[in-house]
């Protein structure tokens, strides 16, 4: 398959009908060679797909878009790695959006909601130089043409189940990777300020009262303020308190 309307996303493209992790298969790739940036690893069937901090992600075999990304974003200092995570998921979030009449949101700190329905997630895998990222695998499942969920699931949504369409899988590709492009290039030209609005734009229950659960096992009621740019969620209750991931819990 040829990809024709990026610039340089997709122009190596790796398919394979059945791949255990599309991320661990581009991170044996990198050990071993520089493959172009933009390289695109795609399966019709991840056996043992991964998510947040050891999470899995379950995907029916042809029905979703399964995939890794390999980027160079070496003019991104290490500190400031999350504007990556944002830009890939605005860049999901745009494309989900092409599709789906209802509100489209990143849910901190990349899932991708369709209104409370839980539609991607995103993994993002950076390695460092010094200061600098050195390379990045963004790791993507987009639930496409899948109506069916493991009851251990809750939320789950897909482009089908919203839309009551049934989809063609090589023709979305090619509408998913110019949307991550084109965010990634905001990010390359410097466009940071922009992508950090954006984001606030579209983030899930932004400003709005609702209950979270502590590490603790603490139930507040608070509204989501802002996220710092190492990628803390700022959520104002009494006071504003800052979380890393798995350290607050959307109920």
């Amino acid at each position: 398959m040829q990809i024709k309307n990026t610039i340089f996303i997709g122009k190596v493209l790796l398919h394979f009908p059945d791949l255990p992790s599309t991320n661990a298969y581009a991170q044996e790739l990198l050990s071993k060679s520089r493959p172009s940036e933009g390289t695109v690893i795609i399966t019709d069937h991840q056996t043992a797909g991964r998510g947040q901090i050891g999470s899995k992600w379950q995907s029916e075999q042809g029905k979703n878009l399964t995939l890794s990304l390999i980027l160079y974003p070496k003019f991104i200092a290490a500190k400031d790695q999350f504007i990556l995570s944002q830009a890939i998921a605005l860049g999901v979030r745009n494309f989900v959006s092409q599709y789906c009449a209802s509100p489209v949101y990143v849910k901190w700190p990349n899932d991708v909601y369709v209104e409370n329905r839980k539609i991607a997630g995103i993994l993002i895998q950076n390695t460092l130089s010094g200061k600098l990222l050195q390379s990045t695998i963004a790791g993507m499942g987009i639930n496409i043409n899948q109506t069916v969920f493991d009851q251990t699931i809750t939320r789950a949504t897909s482009l089908r189940k919203e839309t009551k369409t049934n989809f063609s899988i090589p023709d979305l590709l090619p509408v998913l990777l110019q949307s991550i492009e084109v965010q990634y290039l905001k990010l390359k030209n410097g466009q940071i300020d922009r992508l950090r609005r954006d984001y606030l734009s579209h983030l899930y229950q932004y400003q709005e009262w609702a209950l979270y659960q502590k590490k603790d096992g603490t139930v507040i009621k608070a509204q989501i303020v802002g996220v710092t740019p190492q990628g803390q969620l700022c959520l104002q209750h009494q006071k504003i308190e800052y979380f890393d991931l798995k350290e607050i819990k959307f109920l």
